[in-house]
């Protein structure tokens, strides 16, 4: 079935992998002393290199339009502030007015649903929500708003400098309430064991309180953003 799906389509990907994992799969399939007993190598070698193509490739990949089209005119400049803000960026106006508002039903849908599975360590005061369960993934979840579009996983590909992939680890949905002392600055654990493969993803649906999102570039430079 894999030698039958062409290179980087859904199919060939989601029959190899469904998890970053999948660029550790290629570097051993490819090895000179690694048997092949699948026949896969031409495979991963011919997607291999359509893929580190469309990394370097300085123009734009084909897009659906899910993203803001702005996102895509800095990308360079984006790159390299990522890398100086110790893998860390921020981008308004993130999706396009339509599918910010196929979020924005799906998430308020979510939250008078049985689709959340309550976070043990959200306090319910300050930060509350849940995972949402992989039960009911239809056209409008936010596995497909999110994990399942090609123009985000490009974008962040780009930005990171490598082919990524959705991750297995769930969705989380939050609130933050009126008067919450939001969450103080941290460090995440690394989920995999490839740190540059390991990236976590937010996106604020709207923000009418006073927190604030705070990190610290390369040069000890603090920069706070109201996030919209």
């Amino acid at each position: 079935r894999i030698q039958k799906a062409s290179p980087l389509s859904p199919a060939s990907w989601r029959l190899l992998s469904g998890t970053a994992s999948l660029s550790r799969l290629a570097s051993l399939a490819v090895a000179t002393d690694y048997e092949d007993s699948f026949g896969l190598r031409p495979v991963i070698e011919r997607a291999s290199k359509l893929a580190n193509g469309e990394l370097e490739s300085p123009g734009l990949p084909p897009l659906a339009g899910t993203i803001n089209e702005k996102i895509w005119q800095n990308l360079e400049q984006d790159k390299l502030q990522f890398d100086d803000n110790h893998f860390i960026i921020y981008k308004d106006n993130f999706l396009s007015p339509e599918r910010h508002e196929e979020v924005k039903r799906e998430a308020a849908r979510l939250w008078l649903s049985k689709e959340l599975e309550p976070n043990c360590n959200l306090d319910g005061k300050d930060r509350t929500g849940g995972y949402v369960l992989d039960v009911a993934m239809g056209n409008s979840s936010l596995y497909k708003l999110f994990y399942g579009d090609e123009d985000f996983r490009r974008w962040v590909s780009r930005i990171n400098g490598h082919q990524m992939f959705p991750s297995d680890f769930p969705v989380e949905l939050r609130e933050y309430p009126s008067g919450s002392k939001g969450m103080g600055c941290h460090r995440d654990l690394l989920m995999y064991t490839n740190a540059t493969l390991d990236l976590e993803f937010v996106y604020t649906i709207d923000n009418t309180g006073t927190c604030i999102s705070t990190y610290t570039n390369r040069r000890g430079e603090t920069t706070e953003v109201h996030t919209e």
